[in-house]
């Protein structure tokens, strides 16, 4: 959004906006041009340049959850606290095959997904 005045334009970065919560107090939200939310009331969030996100933190810079992107812009892990998601995804399809969960480094679960010639998915394994 370009804003411009007299004396200068300026651009703006970002776009602050209110809601009501349900103990009706004002609770901002900072969004990014792009639609990304930038900050709420407790966290921060960050994205790459494919607006992927990447890191949530609270406003006291205290990390929460870190993503992780292969090369075409799939989200391949997620780190939080203690657990971690990974993510395998099939083919050319790219749709999910496997989803592995770690706790403290231990695989805790494991979750196959299957789909169809049509790329719909038509089943899911949890182990």
């Amino acid at each position: 959004m370009n804003f411009y005045s007299k004396k200068k334009l300026f651009l703006k970065k970002s776009l602050q906006v209110r809601y009501k919560d349900n103990l009706n107090r004002n609770v901002p939200l900072s969004y990014e041009l792009d639609g990304n939310l930038k900050q709420d009331d407790k966290f921060k969030y960050e994205y790459n340049d494919l607006g992927g996100q990447t890191r949530v933190i609270t406003l006291a810079r205290t990390k929460i959850a870190k993503y992780e992107y292969d090369e075409e812009g799939l989200r391949t892990r997620i780190i939080v606290g203690t657990k971690t998601y990974e993510y395998y995804y099939n083919g050319e399809e790219n749709n999910l095959a496997l989803e592995v969960t770690k706790e403290n480094g231990q695989i805790q679960r494991f979750r196959y997904c299957q789909w169809d010639e049509n790329g719909k998915a038509v089943g899911v394994i949890l182990n």
